[in-house]
């Protein structure tokens, strides 16, 4: 949505599949292509909305042993 002052940008992305399977076409094409996206707007962004992506242990139930669970691969 466009306002006077900003977009406000609200997404989901695509997590990393079961197995990891998608890894590299969200590493390397999906996230690249969304940030070329919002760097091509003429205003700031607010972005919300699902990430699938948990940055610490205290972002994600039960971390423990989740190193290859989508949205949480170091």
């Amino acid at each position: 949505m466009e306002f006077k002052d900003f977009y406000l940008v609200a997404v989901y992305v695509p997590n990393a599949g079961e197995g990891l399977k998608r890894l590299t076409y969200r590493v390397e094409e999906w996230d690249r292509d969304f940030q070329a996206h919002l760097l091509s707007l003429s205003k700031q962004v607010v972005l919300i909305g699902d990430l699938n992506v948990a940055h610490h242990e205290i972002d994600i139930y039960d971390a423990k042993g989740k190193d290859k669970v989508p949205g949480f691969t170091p």
